[in-house]
């Protein structure tokens, strides 16, 4: 999602209703999260990882989770604020329109409410349900397939967490003080004026600094490996 000028209060409101619905929702570097994209196999994604972006994980029911970013985007759209960008089900890169649709399906913990318990000692006549035909055999098959298609987007969600963990480690490694980026190797004039100016305290931060590209960061987790 593209999650510029919201506010405060909205944020707030925005992260509320993601923990009730069982959603992992965080904001990441773009420069980090195409490398989680890339390890999972979901290269498309790449193509919006820019500007600002915010992600949002579910390891239960997506489409719990779509329609509280679907609404959200909805209450925002006049504003032009919380634009949905893309997402992903098992395994598959989905556009904007593809995250609606989803939305637009039922949770897949809904069904038919249990009737009425008959009177005691009233017996009903058995009876085989008639098969569904025509648009209602269609939705059914429709749900039967969501229904498959959410036990493997769960599997693949859980398979994918441990990239974004291990991501935010390597955001957090903190840079040691007094550090003299002139003389680390790999890291460009610029990126050496502007990092010994503002002072990086982790990798994270040096990562936003105008002026720092990815390459430059990947210099200095060499660096820090060494």
């Amino acid at each position: 999602m593209d999650y510029k000028g919201i506010t405060v209060a909205e944020d707030t409101e925005l992260r509320a209703k993601m923990r009730e619905a069982g959603v992992d929702y965080f904001v990441m570097k773009n420069t980090l999260s195409r490398f989680a994209v890339k390890n999972a196999g979901l290269d498309e994604l790449c193509d919006v990882l820019k500007g600002t972006t915010s992600i949002a994980l579910c390891q239960g029911d997506p489409v719990a989770a779509a329609k509280v970013v679907s609404e959200f985007s909805k209450k925002l759209a006049a504003q032009e604020k919380f634009t949905v960008k893309a997402g992903f089900v098992d395994g598959k890169v989905i556009d904007a329109a593809g995250v609606k649709a989803l939305a637009d399906l039922p949770p897949a913990e809904e069904g038919p409410e249990e009737g009425e318990p008959l009177p005691e000692g009233e017996v009903p006549e058995p009876a085989a349900p008639p098969e569904p035909t025509g648009h209602l055999a269609t939705a059914k098959q429709a749900l039967t397939d969501t229904n498959a298609l959410l036990n493997e987007m769960s599997e693949n969600l859980t398979s994918l967490r441990p990239e974004v963990e291990e991501l935010r480690r390597m955001e957090s490694r903190s840079l040691p003080d007094g550090m003299d980026y002139m003389s680390i190797q790999g890291l460009r004039l610029e990126a050496r004026e502007k990092l010994n100016a503002v002072r990086p305290l982790n990798l994270g931060q040096a990562a936003r600094i105008s002026g720092v590209s990815p390459a430059d960061v990947a210099a200095l987790m060499i660096w820090l490996e060494r």
